[in-house]
């Protein structure tokens, strides 16, 4: 159909939602417009998508009755959904250890420049007090 179904533009990050308006196989397509020269790091997570049965797959067994074929599906269900919650849970851990690795190197830099700051006015005002308080004499 190669319909588009959702766009969003000039995002840097975030959660984004949608629901097709039609059942079946969907495509993702990404672009760099805006910045071409720049290098992006994308990264998406589908999250509550129903998986899609292989239609080359034959149902074993038809009989919606019985309990223990039920039990398997809803555990295969259930694992699917733990699978999911894990990815994007070891997602979110990495961009929050990226945001906390920046922005402990920006405070350690910080701290080394303020440090020589430090170094250096405290050196200037010895040397200032220094030629203040020299007893010249005029001979």
């Amino acid at each position: 159909d190669n319909k588009l179904v959702h766009i969003i533009n000039s995002e840097t990050q975030g959660t984004h939602e949608f629901k097709p308006s039609k059942d079946g196989k969907h495509s993702f397509c990404f672009n760099n417009i805006s910045a071409p020269e720049s290098n992006k790091l994308v990264e998406f997570f589908v999250a509550g998508a129903k998986r899609m049965k292989d239609p080359n797959q034959v149902e074993k067994s038809d009989n919606p009755a019985d309990p223990l074929d039920d039990a398997a599906k809803e555990l295969g269900d259930s694992l699917h959904a733990i699978k999911e919650e894990q990815q994007y849970l070891i997602l979110r851990e990495k961009l929050h250890r990226m945001t906390a690795e920046s922005t402990h190197s920006r405070v350690a830099w910080w701290s080394l420049m303020q440090t020589g700051l430090l170094v250096g006015v405290c050196l200037w005002q010895i040397y200032y007090l220094k030629r203040f308080f020299e007893v010249r004499r005029l001979v």
